[in-house]
């Protein structure tokens, strides 16, 4: 794929513009603010899972192994089963993962049927 140099500013037409308020593609890319509401429903979904999957290791930290990679791991978070980006609803449902195979995926919607 040849590089493609960045066009000029829209508001100002300086090719390459620094100042981030006037970057049309820097305002696209800002991450969504997370309100507190969905920080605790979070923790309290993977607080829930090491309970019922996991075990307290020697350390006295709580372990349980990921869905996905079946690692036993003590950093987990929880995920979105429709991501935001695929139209997905703010207070669905969450899975757990660990959190090396919760940035490995993306805004991906796994196969999820069941066969039988």
């Amino acid at each position: 794929m040849p590089w493609k140099p960045r066009p000029p500013c829209p508001r100002c037409g300086v090719v390459g513009c620094k100042d981030k308020t006037h970057d049309r593609y820097w305002r696209a890319r800002q991450k969504r603010p997370v309100p507190n509401s969905e920080k605790e429903r979070r923790a309290a979904v993977v607080k829930e899972y090491k309970r019922t999957h996991g075990w307290q290791a020697p350390g006295g930290k709580w372990v349980a192994p990921c869905p996905r990679c079946h690692r036993v791991v003590s950093d987990m978070t929880a995920e979105h089963v429709v991501p935001f980006a695929l139209s997905g609803r703010e207070d669905g449902p969450l899975s757990v993962l660990c959190r090396s195979c919760n940035s490995r995926g993306g805004a991906v919607i796994v196969n999820r049927r069941r066969h039988g």
